[in-house]
């Protein structure tokens, strides 16, 4: 892959965050992601708890893996894996990729944050409106075309079954520009916590660029549990390609947005506060 694909944007100096809006400029709108979710002023809405969500990942969907310098995104195959139901009203979305975030250590590293609490890390399912559109390109831009399922990452005492195939197979995406393809697949649903019932969700954007405000957020309330030497194999990831001289190799950490300005937008949550 081309330098200048990999270099577009980044996460420090001149290619980070606050330089985005001159890069593209929907980075500079009023209702980007992510944000701060105080759970005292999220509305609880009864109509996602009475239509729960509903979530069906094909076993074998993810089949290849490709370090693009940002992050590690896994790439969907097929047209089974889906998500339905809660805020997403009579639309199914279809599942594209899923891609990390995390940092240096384990103090930081999720983009949105609970209050003043920050998790190790967090993962991102993009899905995209395949009800009302053709493509995922067609999805991009409009209300709603995508939905971004976001799962927090928190450091447990033990390896996380899910999680621990995929880093057997980030050892061969450790350079930007690397890919991998596993015909056996992997099963997303397999790093999804126990309980999905209980989740945020607000009108947002991609946290990368482009950008755009097309994003239906739900944030579940419970993480996921994995060990810091899992973590570690993320860090241990390298943000340029295999051919750059490696005398001072940057490693792929802090690959999150800082929060964003909520802009009068309302967090609805599908469990009562009590249960915060």
């Amino acid at each position: 892959m081309a330098h200048h694909v990999i270099r577009h944007w980044g996460y420090t100096g001149n290619l980070g965050p606050s330089h985005w809006p001159d890069i593209v400029p929907d980075a500079g709108g009023k209702f980007q992601s992510p944000i701060v979710i105080y759970p005292s002023q999220a509305v609880y809405d009864p109509a996602l708890h009475n239509f729960p969500l509903q979530v069906r990942y094909s076993p074998t969907g993810a089949r290849d893996m490709h370090n693009h310098g940002r992050s590690v995104q896994i790439n969907i195959h097929g047209t089974d894996s889906c998500i339905a139901g809660g805020p997403l009203h009579d639309s199914e979305y279809q599942l594209r990729q899923f891609h990390f975030h995390w940092g240096t250590d384990s103090s930081k590293g999720s983009e949105h944050k609970i209050g003043d609490k920050v998790y190790a890390g967090e993962l991102h399912l993009v899905h995209w409106n395949h009800t009302q559109f053709h493509t995922f390109e067609d999805a991009l831009h409009p209300p709603d075309g995508l939905c971004v399922l976001a799962v927090f990452i928190e450091v447990g005492k033990a390896d996380h079954p899910g999680l621990e195939k995929l880093c057997t197979l980030l050892e061969s995406v450790e350079y930007a520009g690397d890919e991998i393809h596993f015909p056996e697949g992997l099963d997303p649903a397999s790093l999804l916590p126990n309980d999905i019932s209980c989740y945020w969700t607000y009108s947002g954007s991609l946290t990368t660029p482009p950008c755009h405000e097309s994003v239906r957020f739900i944030v579940l309330k419970e993480p996921i549990q994995v060990s810091e030497r899992q973590l570690e194999v993320f860090r241990s990831l390298k943000s340029v390609e295999r051919d750059v001289d490696c005398s001072d190799c940057q490693h792929l950490v802090d690959n999150f947005r800082p929060t964003m300005p909520l802009n009068g937008r309302q967090i609805s949550a599908s469990f009562r506060k009590f249960f915060a």
